[in-house]
């Protein structure tokens, strides 16, 4: 199996790569294979609440087939 490298969170409309530490996630089952290694976005959180609290009424207003079509595209 291949690495799969992360896109970084997604804040206000775009992937942002993180600016923290590394983090690699390993398969218990196959000898801790690397499975998945991104960054942390340590200092971006409070951009992503931020982003969130405004976006959240715009999001409510969505029928929810709307909001499952933009969390099948993530």
């Amino acid at each position: 199996m291949s690495l799969i490298e992360g896109r970084g969170s997604f804040i206000n409309g775009a992937f942002v790569k993180g600016d923290g530490s590394e983090l690699l996630s390993t398969n218990p089952a196959k000898n801790y294979e690397p499975v998945f290694q991104t960054t942390t976005a340590s200092s971006q959180v409070n951009d992503a609440v931020d982003a969130a609290k405004a976006s959240l009424s715009n999001w409510m207003s969505l029928p929810q087939s709307a909001r499952n079509d933009f969390l099948l595209k993530l």
